[in-house]
């Protein structure tokens, strides 16, 4: 066996032993088709609740929340959805396809739309991504708002999601850092995300990494995004269109997109709420999965009880409040 062969049998061999550990969580695996769009799709938890959709990273795909799913799934009903192009997900056929509004209206319609069409048909959902799948998740909040007039997106939990342009400086580093030509580069980009939780990988898995990771769709979307920033971050207008809880929760030492990118969104739309874990970096969800868990949790718990109308009170004590006794 060559090299190349090597490196893809060992490859394939790692995400199918992370595609049964999903299966042995208690989740289902299937490929579904819906505007000329085939998605995969984990689905599994409780029945009752709103759903939980959970949306990965750029060069990711739905594996990397194996480390929360198994809490997840005993609270939510549960959806990890591989975005178009990553994972096991299909390559977008055209080059217009790859680019973040267009992904947002994508995931937009196959959450929502009705279940005649091949789409998921949910009726409300929270979403919960991570880096990239939070802008994808912004752009969808937003599509749903402008067409509809109202989102069945109830809440969005976002994990450093880069929702605003990055400075010039740091655009160049991190577009350089994001396509790798080496399989050095492959390697620091790894360590980059997921700091000490970083895999070990064979030299034969980083080379296949690297081939796969050079396809064009991914060029198209770097060059789309490039091409029309305006279209594809968000503005501190449009920031402030997200009339919908927010929570950001950042690591302190995120080499991807920095905490001050968390603070500058929140300058602009101060309804965000930005929860900061010290000592973790890019994926919190990797590096501190209980910490993250249990603040996510906590901010639900809130939401819930903010939700809950009061019961009033009985007549009885109505009247007496009206009418105190003597003393």
């Amino acid at each position: 066996m060559n090299g190349s062969l090597r490196g893809r049998f060992l490859l394939g061999l790692r995400r199918y032993r992370i595609h049964r550990a999903l299966l042995a969580q208690g989740f289902r695996s299937r490929r579904q088709s819906f505007e000329h769009q085939s998605y995969f799709v984990y689905e599994g938890g409780v029945a009752e609740g709103t759903p939980l959709v959970l949306l990965h990273g750029f060069l990711d795909s739905s594996h990397t929340f194996r480390r929360v799913t198994p809490e997840l799934l005993k609270s939510h009903r549960v959806y990890l959805i591989d975005l178009p192009g990553f994972g096991r997900s299909a390559l977008p056929d055209i080059r217009a396809l790859w680019h973040i509004p267009v992904l947002g209206r994508m995931i937009a319609r196959f959450l929502f739309d009705a279940p005649t069409s091949g789409a998921l048909a949910l009726k409300e959902a929270i979403i919960f991504t991570h880096s990239l799948g939070g802008l994808v998740a912004a752009h969808a909040t937003l599509y749903l708002h402008k067409v509809h007039g109202i989102s069945p997106i109830r809440e969005l939990h976002m994990i450093a999601p880069g929702l605003m342009r990055l400075p010039p400086d740091h655009r160049d580093e991190i577009r350089q850092m994001m396509f790798p030509e080496t399989t050095g580069e492959v390697r620091a980009l790894l360590n980059a995300i997921y700091g000490d939780r970083a895999p070990e990988l064979h030299e034969f898995i980083l080379r296949e990494l690297l081939r796969q990771w050079s396809r064009p769709g991914y060029a198209y979307l770097a060059d789309n995004t490039i091409e029309e920033e305006a279209r594809a971050f968000l503005t501190g207008a449009r920031l402030r269109q997200l009339h919908l809880p927010v929570h950001m929760y950042w690591g302190t030492d995120d080499r991807i997109t920095e905490v001050g990118m968390g603070r500058r969104i929140q300058k602009e739309n101060r309804s965000i709420r930005l929860h900061t874990f010290r000592a973790a970096g890019h994926a919190l969800h990797v590096e501190q999965p209980a910490e993250l868990l249990g603040v996510f949790y906590e901010q639900l718990n809130r939401a819930s009880i903010k939700r809950t109308p009061r019961r009033p009170a009985d007549s009885r004590a109505r009247k007496q409040k009206r009418h105190p006794r003597s003393k």
